[in-house]
């Protein structure tokens, strides 16, 4: 059973969970910042503080859930049953975000902590055992990688259509008076319905196939937290994995964050940035599409490197761009989006690969524990990198609605162009440090693959 093929249904339920998250997350991404700031009422400075001063307790929460994860016992496996019980509460907090209730501006911030906070800790509690669901799905390297890119298909499909019609639909529920708060509200308790339908979708639709859902063997006492901790953080490739998402999240944050202050203060047209997101998703999508046929011709080490190296090159060329080179700015945003495409496909078949391998090593299955953790990366560099777009446009002198000063504007282009290809190389060229080969990772399936068949 554990070689058994995946259909086309169950790829499609996996993926749908990453089209989920990303209506949830792609739209506090793009949008959280610009509401809390112009809408709700709240500094860009006091917003960047909250932000990164919140994530702070992923630092425990995070590996925390990746350790029950590991350890949960249920009739339907380890990781389904959180998403099922989480998503439902991870729409209401989401949505929670976006409401405007009328209070001081201490009261406002009271409650953007609180509500932000709970949207993060759930996501969290969702997101980490639906990305470790891959690995118990199927043990074989070649199926991983499919289910990887039906992931981040998913993923930026979802990341289209925010961007394609988030805008859209805001000035469309604001009415004719341009009310955005009510814009804003309705916009969302839509995307969280759909997130929280195909989330359930991703539970009914999936198997958990290795190990058959139990949760240790006898290697691995279910106490043993300080092991599993220690397997994982004395190991190079983890060291590395993180340090590039970290990197690699600070400069998808900076940029997203900014983008809808460079089309509106720098360009002049916000409404150019919804078909600007549009068609940088859609090459996405089609550099996801690629990513099979490259694993095939190429070692993942050296496709992530070079992908990256590419990615930032384009988004340097940004910083060159006068305001009115709109088709200049398609055309980079399309190339950079396409040779980035292949990137989060091959790093999530790494972290499969890093816990396969802490596995053969140690007698230790972290699966979710690799994830969570990897995940602090993540969130951590999308904190830093919203922070740092926050802080950076309050000491430039922004003023919310206002037309921009010289040193506001040229700071709104250093967060779409300099700052953010600055860390998407260091992103890669940290990948250069990961030590474990494609020959190694085949001897260390096939070991694994004969220990599950002896069990």
């Amino acid at each position: 059973m554990q070689n058994e093929k995946l259909s086309l249904v169950e790829k499609l339920g996996y993926g749908s969970g990453d089209f989920a998250a990303n209506l949830l997350f792609h739209t506090w991404n793009l949008f959280l910042l610009k509401f809390y700031v112009d809408v709700f009422g709240i500094s860009a400075t006091a917003a960047a503080t909250m932000f990164a001063i919140t994530r702070l307790l992923d630092i425990v929460t995070d590996p925390m859930v990746g350790i029950w994860a590991d350890r949960t016992r249920s009739k339907w496996g380890k990781y389904r049953p959180w998403i099922l019980f989480g998503s439902v509460p991870l729409g209401l907090c989401g949505y929670l975000m976006f409401i405007t209730p009328d209070l001081g501006p201490d009261g406002k911030l009271i409650y953007a902590w609180i509500s932000y906070s709970l949207a993060m800790l759930l996501y969290t509690v969702v997101q980490i055992p639906y990305s470790a669901l891959m690995g118990v799905m199927t043990p074989d390297a070649a199926q991983r990688t499919q289910l990887s890119s039906f992931r981040f298909f998913g993923a930026f499909s979802a990341q289209l259509l925010t961007g394609a019609i988030t805008l859209y639909l805001i000035d469309s529920f604001g009415g004719a008076e341009g009310d955005l708060s009510s814009g804003y509200r309705t916009t969302i308790a839509l995307f969280m319905i759909l997130a929280t339908l195909l989330y359930a979708f991703t539970f009914i639709s999936t198997k958990e196939r290795v190990n058959d859902g139990k949760t240790l063997d006898s290697s691995q006492p279910s106490s043993d937290i300080k092991g599993d901790l220690k397997a994982l953080l004395t190991n190079l490739g983890w060291g590395v994995l993180f340090v590039s998402a970290l990197f690699n999240l600070i400069h998808v944050a900076v940029r997203n964050g900014a983008l809808l202050f460079y089309f509106d203060y720098y360009v002049g047209d916000q409404s150019k940035a919804a078909l600007f997101f549009s068609v940088g998703s859609v090459s996405f999508l089609l550099g996801i599409l690629l990513a099979n046929f490259l694993v095939k011709k190429f070692a993942k080490k050296h496709l992530l490197v070079t992908l990256t190296c590419c990615t930032s090159v384009m988004l340097f060329a940004f910083y060159l761009l006068p305001p009115d080179a709109y088709g200049l700015m398609l055309v980079f945003n399309c190339c950079a989006s396409f040779v980035a495409g292949p990137i989060p496909v091959l790093l999530y078949v790494l972290y499969a690969d890093l816990a396969d391998y802490t596995e053969w090593k140690t007698g230790r299955k972290v699966m979710a524990l690799i994830y969570s953790t990897m995940l602090i990366g993540v969130k951590a560099g999308l904190v830093v990198g919203g922070a740092l777009a926050g802080y950076l446009l309050g000491l430039s002198g922004y003023v919310a609605n206002q037309p921009q000063n010289q040193q506001a504007l040229e700071t709104i282009v250093m967060l779409v162009s300099v700052i953010p290809a600055s860390f998407a190389l260091l992103s890669g060229l940290m990948i250069i440090f990961y030590p474990f080969s494609e020959a190694t990772m085949e001897q260390v399936e096939d070991e694994l693959r004969q220990r599950r068949l002896a069990a």
